[in-house]
């Protein structure tokens, strides 16, 4: 396992149109710093290379950074998109976006047209302090460089109900589309609601008539964070419960499902209870064959860094 970016965790990821990979991590200096050192909430680094060969430059915060960021928060989520950056996470005011108790709950679309030097967010949010129907996005589906090898028109969002929730709805996995040019455009979303008689997805404008395309019934995470192996023909994701040693794999030959789970750990690694603070796989470092795929994951304690890890699939 590679480690560095310590004190630094989160870790969404994106391939880049420069052919970078994107990352964003949470409090902490991001590469080259530390906990203390260069310290923000939120920031933006760029990757190059392919392990265990990385180069890696802090764009926006975080330590000898090539931009100051001009608010903090937390990301959760990134897609590159005809050359634009799209993340979803909660916006924080202050330059380097230190937390207080006054801080926002909600999940906000932020975008970047320059590689990441400098971030806007939009006026509207996808749930925030007084939304009772949340939507905690995790992820894009990732098909590639510059999302170039989308399965269509559209980009996918997964996202779950609030983990802060205890309705006995917080294991279910929802699915939301939006045409490639028109992520800043709110009403664009639709929801995937069910399949039809012939087995096509349902989509629907109304929030209300949303169906899962996912219940995580172990408490060992969901597939919200997929990439597409184009050699495989499947979409590859991790989930993880409420710890770093609760992972699952699970694989899908649609966005929508049906997922399968490859493999489940309730130790997995060995290290024990410790927050789980995301499991990501970069569609850049997916082997030709399909069959290696390398992780970035994070957690607290001495997992609170940057994880890279190789994963090797056994084909049947």
């Amino acid at each position: 396992m590679i480690r560095t970016a310590i004190g630094s965790d989160l870790w969404p990821v994106t391939w880049g149109s420069d052919d970078s990979l994107y990352f964003s991590w949470g409090d902490g200096g991001g590469f080259g710093g530390t906990d203390a050192l260069g310290r923000v909430s939120l920031g933006f680094a760029r990757v190059g290379g392919t392990p265990p060969n990385i180069t890696e430059t802090n764009a926006w915060g975080g330590y000898n950074a090539l931009t100051e960021p001009t608010f903090g928060g937390k990301v959760w989520a990134l897609i590159s998109v005809n050359a634009t950056l799209y993340a979803i996470g909660a916006v924080w005011p202050g330059t380097a976006g230190v937390s207080t108790i006054s801080s926002p709950m909600e999940a906000r679309l932020l975008w970047s047209s320059d590689r990441g030097s400098s971030w806007q967010y939009t006026n509207w949010t996808f749930y925030d302090s007084s939304t009772t129907d949340f939507f905690y996005p995790t992820g894009f589906a990732q098909f590639g460089k510059d999302n170039e090898g989308a399965r269509d028109g559209y980009v996918y969002l997964y996202g779950a109900r609030s983990p802060q929730e205890t309705s006995g709805l917080e294991g279910l996995l929802y699915l939301v589309r939006v045409p490639s040019g028109q992520l800043l455009a709110k009403a664009e979303y639709q929801w995937y609601a069910g399949l039809d008689a012939q087995g096509a997805p349902i989509w629907t404008s109304e929030r209300a008539n949303r169906e899962p395309v996912f219940a995580d019934t172990t408490g060992l995470g969901s597939p919200g964070d997929p990439v597409y192996n184009a050699t495989l023909r499947r979409y590859v994701s991790a989930g993880q419960g409420r710890y770093v040693n609760q992972l699952s794999l699970f694989e899908a030959p649609e966005p929508w499902g049906p997922w399968s789970t490859i493999v489940q750990y309730s130790d997995w690694g060995g290290y024990g209870n410790k927050e789980s603070l995301g499991f990501h796989f970069p569609a850049k470092w997916i082997s030709l064959d399909g069959k290696t795929m390398w992780a970035v994951f994070s957690s607290t304690g001495n997992l609170d860094s940057f994880n890279l890890i190789k994963a090797t699939l056994s084909l049947k």
